[in-house]
């Protein structure tokens, strides 16, 4: 059984048996993440894996690296660096991890820094990060405009071929960009065709994800994200 959590931005946890998996905990995190997750959860866990994407304060700050110290292990783009020497393994677009049971294919952005593919057991997660089709239209030029969706479909494709067809695909629907901005979100279910879509980056406008869980893709499930905590999936 595989269960997720929703704690703000992109910071999502997911539990599957005795495995913690915890993407881009970051510089406001709910006080519910605490309430769900104290320190003796994390550290009962068989393991507790960090996953950081990038640098941006939304998805990362250093005070991840307090929570277990030694005791987790962190997967993070390499522009984060090691500042306390833990036991952390740095990627870039390409990289391969390998944890044993847990197997990892890192892909890149349309932004900083990386998204994941995750692989427990026959479980398969992918968080995108920052990776998105960014296109503020009304503010960006034509040139622009093509440049981020170039850049898009380069990295998309390359997420469609290694990665195809993950259970779940945690992807950014941010409404503050003008236009179709869940654009990035469609095509990414229908080239990558996740089992379940699970929405974030969206800023605390909780209409967001409730009005692209209206929408119907064939073969892949939204879930209704309606607060902080465990999703019902």
């Amino acid at each position: 059984m595989t269960e997720f959590y929703y704690y703000d931005s992109s910071f999502y946890a997911a539990v599957l048996l005795d495995t913690i998996l915890l993407f881009d905990f970051h510089s406001d995190v709910p006080e519910q993440f605490y309430l769900d997750f104290p320190e003796e959860r994390l550290r009962k866990a068989a393991q507790t894996v960090f996953f950081i994407s990038h640098t941006h304060s939304d998805h990362y700050t250093g005070k991840v690296f307090d929570l277990l110290g030694d005791k987790a292990v962190y997967i993070a783009d390499r522009a984060v660096g090691n500042p306390k020497g833990l036991p952390l393994i740095p990627v870039e677009p390409g990289s391969r991890v390998d944890l044993g049971d847990i197997r990892v294919s890192v892909f890149g952005s349309t932004d900083e820094g990386v998204s994941f593919g995750v692989t427990v057991g026959r479980v398969r997660i992918f968080h995108a990060g920052d990776l998105n089709l960014w296109h503020w239209t009304g503010e960006n030029t034509e040139e622009e405009e093509k440049e981020a969706r170039d850049w898009f479909e380069r990295e998309l494709e390359k997420v469609a071929a290694g990665f195809p067809c993950p259970d779940y695909a945690m992807f950014p629907v941010d409404g503050r960009m003008n236009g179709n901005y869940s654009e990035g979100a469609e095509e990414f279910i229908r080239k990558v065709r996740p089992r379940v879509f699970l929405p974030m980056h969206f800023w605390k406008n909780w209409e967001i994800p409730r009005a692209f869980a209206e929408k119907r893709f064939q073969g892949t499930k939204t879930a209704v994200i309606r607060g902080y905590g465990k999703i019902d999936i």
